[in-house]
C-alpha cells in the first residue's frame, strides 16, 4: 500500500497582488492594476479606463461589470457614469464634486453622497 505524503501547500497570495483587469485596446492585450487605476467612466455600452501610466482605453463591458470586482479595492460609484478609485481622489468641492488626479470633476450623485462622505472619513480621506 503506498503511503501518501502531504505536499506543503503553496501559501494563497492575497487578491489584491494577483488581481488584474485584462484590457483589450488597438489590438494589444494588457493586464492592469486596481492601484494604477484612476476611475472608470460610462460610455453607453462601452467603459473608458483612465489609467496613471497610459492613454484612456475602451473596452466592450459596461461599466456594472467592473463595479463587483473593485469595489473590494477601494472603488466607488459617485455617479450613474463614473467609478472612482477613492484613494485616488484629490479633493472634494462644494460638497458635491469630486477631484481626480487628470483634473476630471465628477458630480455627486445626491443620493450617494451621504454614503461617499462618509466612506471618506472612515479611511481618513477626507
Amino acid at each position: 500500500m503506498a503511503t501518501i505524503t502531504s505536499l506543503p501547500v503553496a501559501m494563497a497570495t492575497p487578491k489584491e497582488n494577483t488581481f488584474s483587469i485584462r484590457v483589450i485596446s488597438r489590438g494589444r492585450t494588457m493586464q492592469i492594476k486596481p492601484d494604477q487605476i484612476i476611475r472608470l467612466q460610462a460610455c453607453g455600452n462601452y467603459t473608458v479606463i483612465h489609467a496613471e501610466a497610459s492613454a484612456p482605453m475602451m473596452t466592450a463591458h459596461v461599466l456594472k461589470f467592473y463595479a463587483s470586482d473593485l469595489h473590494e479595492f477601494g472603488f466607488v460609484r459617485v455617479n450613474k457614469a463614473d467609478l472612482v478609485n477613492a484613494h485616488k481622489i484629490v479633493r472634494l468641492e462644494d460638497n458635491n464634486k469630486v477631484v481626480m488626479p487628470d483634473n476630471y470633476v465628477s458630480t455627486i450623485a445626491r443620493r450617494r453622497k451621504t454614503m461617499l462622505r462618509s466612506l471618506l472619513v472612515s479611511t481618513s480621506l477626507l
